[in-house]
């Protein structure tokens, strides 16, 4: 299976795996999981974004992975880079 990798705040992440929900009338919830020198981490956000979800739900994994990233990226970039931080300094 072709690894998904994106940058966040300068550092290399891998993208494992991905959930959606419905959460109500226009509105999906998206999981992503993310690996970072080893270590598993899942975030979530919704979004009602929803010509956006249609135009990669149909898609293949890994660009399904990656375009579902991309439409969560920026209400979890926040917490992905307290996450990164956090690791570093252990």
């Amino acid at each position: 299976m072709k690894t998904v990798e994106v940058t966040v705040d300068g550092k290399q992440l891998q993208l494992c795996s991905f959930h959606v929900k419905h959460t109500g009338y226009g509105n999906k919830r998206i999981s992503i999981e993310f690996r970072y020198k080893g270590f598993v981490e899942r975030f979530v956000s919704i979004t009602n974004n929803i010509r956006d979800f249609d135009s990669v739900n149909d898609l293949d994994y890994p660009e399904k992975l990656e375009g579902l990233y991309n439409i969560i990226k920026n209400s979890i970039e926040g917490e992905v880079i307290e996450w990164i931080d956090a690791l570093e300094n252990k």
